[in-house]
């Protein structure tokens, strides 16, 4: 039975769990936590068990290797360089359990791993390094800041850090411990080149290679490659297989290399799965099978072929976006994906049939972050938080609060709802999970009304949400509801849509295009700006209080609609916020508690034309 932890280097992961099931292989896995990628993928069935804590704890890790069904060699996959720490300082306690751990001992692990222990092992090896300077106070030129081991004094973690201006070798030194970190020369020219080995227990090695063209920024992952030969040239390879050779290396290890017309520079080496596996996996040399072969799980490695083949991990950036991304390229990147980008949009790690969840679920993230004046102006979803939560920057304005207000008055089940200016869809996708029949959706931005239709497809609410990426057009639609969210959309009027003449106009054209909707719903819930087109200057009050904004909605809608409450936002006991029904005392405008929260929402029930 062979064991694999997901939820860290996950690229690498599936296409391991790829490999195991190309050899009809037995395997389960052990989940990261609720969170994980791998329950949006056909793997999901393979888990036994989701770890209780984020950081690996003994207890929690024994628990769940009870868990495994034993049955012939049992073997750990060794796929992160944290899981791999961690099972080197607790092997005597899992191999007594009856797992194999398929590493070398910690001390020649941490020599390959370790940043400054293995600049020492190729530099007596005659393999070229960065030049090593001191950490200077004043910028001259720029420099990497590399960890010297992989826990630091205050025993974190730290990825190489690219010191490139004064003001983050500012930050760098006010953060860190200058001691924690040797420091190279920044070698940013010249062809940037991956040698990938596998060396067997009989000294035998395996050898192939691929060349980056782009990478995220900061010294991040991988986003497209090629396969490359420059595994055929002796004068690069030879050196590095010596070393290994020589301190009796067995396993996966990648060195990562830096060719240019000054020479070839090693950047650093890591002995465990790498991220961009399904190259190799594409390419038709899996690595992953000589290593299950080397450890008798499966009875023939491979035939050392090499097809041409590319690598791609969009993160979820569309394919025509990716040349206008904040993305590292090397060595004529962008014309080299241009060229191939047909070859690459096929090769997309993710978007396979066993994984395209989780090829959506980036892609929402990416839609998500997109920049606009509304941008991260929702929350997410509790059901959707859980799949693409994670890394995401996020403003609230009380949307679960303002939603617990609209519910606690308007029963919404089965119910047909307008969202009008939807944003990225908390209020429809949050009504359609408390219930609702369904939702029609509008909203201008396409960005945010892709988002919603790629969350309403990855939540399977495709038949309950209809997604218009359209302005909603006050005047025209016909179309009958039982309840419309019409919450702050009418004064961006004249400027997000129906370009108006000047602020006094725009309060006439509100109050026209509120009751014109009296003949669509038996229900609204509207809220209102206080600003004209978002800008403080243009008040759309004199004083800028609620009882003013109360007085204009009641007035100018008293033919088409009955307020039946009126809720306002208050601090709540914990300090917190809530709604409450509108009263003498919380009438009065609480600056402390920002523009947006002093916005009423007002539940309104149509009643048609009476005396118009």
């Amino acid at each position: 039975m062979i064991v694999v932890f997901s939820g860290y280097n996950q690229r690498s992961v599936i296409t391991f769990l790829r490999t195991l099931e190309d050899n009809n292989l037995d395997y389960q896995i052990i989940a990261a936590g609720e969170k994980d990628t791998i329950f949006l993928t056909d793997y999901a069935s393979k888990v036994v068990y989701t770890r209780k804590k984020e950081a690996l704890d003994l207890e929690d890790i024994d628990v769940a290797l009870n868990k495994i069904e034993k049955s012939g060699v049992n073997l750990i996959a060794p796929s992160t360089e944290a899981l791999n720490r961690f099972l080197l300082k607790h092997r005597e306690y899992f191999e007594k359990m009856g797992f194999i751990l398929p590493l070398v001992n910690e001390e020649l692990y941490e020599k390959i791993s370790d940043k400054e222990k293995f600049v020492e092992l190729c530099e007596q090896q005659g393999i070229r390094v960065p030049s090593e300077c001191s950490l200077p106070e004043k910028f001259e030129r720029p420099l990497v800041a590399k960890p010297k081991t992989y826990f630091s004094s205050d025993n974190s973690v730290h990825t190489p850090i690219f010191l490139t201006s004064q003001g983050n070798l500012d930050h760098f030194i006010k953060d860190h411990n200058k001691e924690d970190f040797i420091y190279q020369e920044f070698v940013d020219k010249g062809r940037h080149v991956y040698l990938l080995f596998y060396f067997d227990k009989n000294g035998n090695y395996y050898v192939r290679s691929q060349e980056n063209y782009i990478q995220q920024p900061n010294g991040k992952s991988i986003m497209f490659a090629k396969s490359s030969n420059d595994y055929n040239d002796n004068e690069l390879v030879l050196p590095y297989a010596r070393l290994f050779l020589k301190n009796g290396f067995r396993g996966l290890v990648m060195v990562e290399v830096i060719r240019n017309e000054d020479g070839d520079y090693m950047i650093e080496a890591n002995p465990r799965f790498w991220g961009p596996s399904q190259l190799f996996y594409d390419m038709g040399c899996n690595f992953f099978e000589y290593f299950l072969c080397d450890y008798e799980i499966i009875n023939e490695a491979p035939k050392r072929i090499q097809k041409d083949a590319c690598y791609f991990w969009s993160s979820g950036i569309p394919a025509d976006k990716i040349l206008d991304s904040e993305s590292v390229f090397y060595n004529d990147g962008k014309i080299v994906f241009k060229e191939n980008e047909e070859m690459a949009v096929k090769a997309e790690i993710y978007n396979h049939d066993d994984t395209k969840k989780i090829n959506d679920a980036e892609h929402l993230k990416w839609l998500y972050s997109q920049t606009s004046k509304h941008s991260n102006y929702q929350i997410l979803p509790n059901i959707l938080e859980d799949i693409i939560g994670d890394g995401l920057s996020i403003k609230s304005r009380h949307e679960k609060e303002r939603l617990k207000y609209i519910e606690d008055h308007i029963d919404i089940t089965e119910k047909s709802l307008l969202d009008i200016g939807g944003n990225t869809g908390f209020f429809t996708i949050q009504s359609v999970v408390d219930g609702a029949g369904h939702v029609d959706y509008y909203e201008g931005n396409r960005n945010h009304a892709d988002f919603v239709e790629g969350a309403s497809k990855i939540l399977g609410f495709q038949k309950q949400i209809k997604v218009y990426s359209e302005y909603y057009d006050f005047e025209s639609d016909n179309k009958k509801y039982d309840v419309i969210y019409n919450l702050n959309v009418l004064h961006h009027m004249g400027d997000d849509f129906d370009a108006g003449k000047d602020k006094e106009f725009a309060r006439e054209n509100i109050i026209s295009c509120i009751n014109n909707m009296a003949k669509n719903t038996d229900m609204m819930v509207f809220q209102l700006g206080f600003n004209w087109k978002g800008n403080r200057d243009e008040c759309l009050f004199e004083k800028g209080e609620k009882t003013e904004m109360i007085d204009y909605i009641k007035n100018g809608t008293k033919n088409y609609w009955e307020i039946l409450n009126i809720g306002i936002a208050v601090r709540s006991e914990n300090g917190g916020v809530k709604y409450e029904e509108a009263n003498e005392g919380n009438l009065g405008r609480d600056d402390s508690l920002g523009e947006f929260l002093n916005r009423p929402i007002f539940i309104m029930k149509s009643i048609g034309e009476q005396n118009g």
